[in-house]
């Protein structure tokens, strides 16, 4: 049997989806895994305990034709989202059997449309959609089993100031502040980890920390393997926390416009700062004002990492 996932997004939606991939590998163990994946999201796939076959095309045309010659016999779009074409990619590949997430004008293409759910963990939501294979195991963070490789260097806490939107981001005069006082008051090796949006932030930071070690654009199994040993990490709701949470690495994170429920760090030992605001989870991408982010004082995050570490 070969079975096709969807999950040509963001780096943490792949995260939040490992544990669904491994499950249906378990429930199908004679099964051929293949994937469609985004760039930013294909090398997670590495941290898998069996390998997966990543169909790639520049465009949806490409990937087709690939698709086709293969016979998929399952495909699985695991994208929770209505304005994307998996629908169509899934139905033009000739898949025997379609599921996915239910939007308007979906149900025309897959064969079995789950209704998405707000107030529901996305990784628990995947598992829906295997319901309907008959599979009815779950399984959370953290994910054992994973194929980490051992790092070449060493951090006892990762940092992460950046995120996909800017109104994700904790301050980066507060992360200045906090990493001031762990170089000071600890002597920790520290870790800065982030991506080509968040080049600026980081920049930032290393010309106040030079010695700190910095992984801008690295491969996600080096950063894992980092990660992995680290004795907290420390970030924003983005991609990173929720690998962090996979890994088994206590978290401290800062909540703000990210859907509280849908994105809330999963798994043990994770603190999120939140503040009791009515605009908490708005989902805007920018904010003039900002509170719910500038409202947690560097001071009090400070007091969490020491009863943490």
């Amino acid at each position: 049997m070969k079975i096709l996932f969807v999950r040509n997004d963001r780096f943490g939606d792949m995260v939040l989806t490992l544990p669904a991939i491994i499950v249906l590998k378990r429930a199908f163990p004679e099964s051929e895994i293949f994937a469609v994946a985004s760039k930013s999201n294909k090398d997670l796939l590495g941290l898998l305990p069996f390998d997966v076959n990543v169909v790639e095309g520049a465009k949806f045309p490409g990937i087709i034709r690939k698709l086709r010659k293969e016979k998929i016999d399952i495909g699985i779009d695991f994208v929770m989202d209505w304005k994307n074409g998996n629908p169509l990619l899934l139905n033009f590949s000739h898949i025997e059997k379609k599921i996915g997430f239910c939007y308007p004008l979906r149900r025309f293409f897959i064969d079995f449309c789950v209704k998405p759910e707000k107030k529901i963990p996305i990784l628990r939501q995947n598992f829906f959609l295997l319901k309907e294979l008959g599979v009815n195991m779950e399984m959370g963070f953290p994910i054992d089993g994973l194929r980490v490789p051992e790092a070449e260097e060493k951090a006892d806490v990762v940092i992460h100031p950046g995120g996909f939107y800017p109104s994700q981001r904790w301050p980066v005069e507060h992360f200045m502040e906090l990493a001031k006082k762990i170089k000071a008051k600890t002597g920790l090796r520290v870790a800065l980890i982030g991506g080509q949006s968040d080049l600026d932030i980081l920049e930032r930071l290393r010309r106040h920390f030079p010695k700190f070690l910095y992984l801008v654009n690295e491969p996600p199994l080096k950063v894992a393997a980092i990660m992995k040993k680290a004795r907290l990490f420390i970030g924003n709701n983005s991609g990173p926390l929720h690998l962090a949470c996979a890994l088994g690495v206590p978290t401290i994170s800062f909540l703000g416009p990210t859907n509280p429920w849908l994105f809330y760090p999963q798994g043990e030992k994770n603190f999120v700062f939140v503040k009791d605001l009515p605009c908490i989870g708005c989902g805007k991408a920018k904010c003039r004002r900002h509170l719910c982010m500038d409202l947690i004082s560097p001071e009090e995050v400070w007091r969490k990492v020491r009863e943490f570490l």
